[in-house]
């Protein structure tokens, strides 16, 4: 009876280890960063999974609209954080930011018979510009954008202003130039005008890109130097340059 409670005791135990080597992170799909059906479900987690396997967690990943996605993040306490993310003072307010896991250049999609032409965030005022709800994109621009100098329009996500600029109710929309690409290969809604669609040559910013981390768990700054130890010991630029390149 003495070894039967022990032994319970002792698996109990064991679980009970390997339930706080869980990281549970909510995400959206943001491909070739972050995909459901991606392998490994995206560039940027399978850096986030190698990262904290390395020191002996396992990461939990649920996707989400974007809005829902950081929404979950600061509401629900049975997530740790979310990811990807620019940093953001504002988001800073209820997050920890990791140490920055890779970078990508941000700027916008347009049509090619119709670009764009600027060199400063005054000449943008021209344009309607889409954008998607609840991103973060440059802290110039977004200032901008929230003070209502830019004309503007609002989406749930990128593909939804892609198709609006191919539409024309929109002049260009921001957008990571690998995200772009990405959708111009492989989105099957696109596949009859992907060739109206091109980057802008000019970039707002090489934004870098992290993971966040609750503030309001008990455990959010711990796993974010969890994180960061792990991020030291991989080759984050081999992974993603070897990823990214499947892709394009």
């Amino acid at each position: 009876m003495k070894k039967s409670i022990l032994l319970i005791s002792l698996l109990s135990f064991i679980v009970g280890l390997s339930g706080l080597k869980k990281v549970r992170l909510a995400t959206t799909e943001w491909a070739p960063y972050s995909g459901k059906e991606l392998d490994g479900e995206g560039a940027f987690i399978l850096i986030v999974k190698e990262a904290f396997r390395t020191m002996e967690y396992e990461v939990d990943i649920d996707f989400y609209p974007w809005e829902r996605t950081v929404y979950l993040a600061e509401k629900d306490s049975t997530y740790d954080g979310y990811l990807p993310e620019y940093y953001s003072a504002e988001r800073a307010e209820n997050f920890y930011f990791s140490n920055p896991v890779c970078s990508g250049p941000l700027g916008f999609a347009e049509r090619k018979d119709d670009p764009i032409e600027w060199e400063t965030l005054e000449d943008l005022k021209k344009y309607n510009i889409g954008t998607v709800k609840e991103y973060v994109n440059t802290e110039d621009f977004d200032i901008m954008l929230n003070g209502g100098e830019f004309k503007s329009e609002r989406a749930l996500n990128d593909l939804m202003n892609l198709k609006k600029i191919i539409k024309g109710r929109v002049d260009c929309a921001v957008i990571d130039k690998f995200v772009l690409q990405y959708f111009l290969k492989y989105e099957s809604d696109l596949k009859e005008s992907k060739d109206l669609l091109q980057f802008n040559e000019k970039i707002l910013e090489n934004r870098k890109i992290y993971v966040c981390f609750s503030k309001k768990t008990k455990r959010g700054k711990e796993l974010t130097d969890v994180f960061n130890l792990g991020l030291e010991k991989i080759k984050v630029e081999s992974l993603l340059n070897d990823y990214i390149k499947k892709y394009q």
